[in-house]
């Protein structure tokens, strides 16, 4: 799978919304390794929600959001 099955919201807030057909791996990827998301898919089909931090926990939203599209 490539990145672009994510689409990502405009917003201007303190967070990412965005949706893939992932979202279940996407979920399951981020809980083994400690990062909290927020499940939106009652209100958007396979939504999530992320909150923006610091470098550090950016980069490891990232390296577990790209682990998932790499399989």
């Amino acid at each position: 799978k490539e990145i672009s099955d994510i689409k990502v919201y405009p917003s201007f807030a303190n967070f990412i919304f965005f949706t893939s057909e992932l979202k279940e791996k996407i979920q399951e990827n981020m809980i083994n390794n400690g990062i909290s998301l927020r499940d939106f898919s009652k209100d958007v089909r396979n939504a999530l929600r992320v909150t923006v931090g610091n470098e550090f926990e950016n980069r490891s939203f990232l390296k577990c959001l790209l682990e998932v599209f790499k399989e």
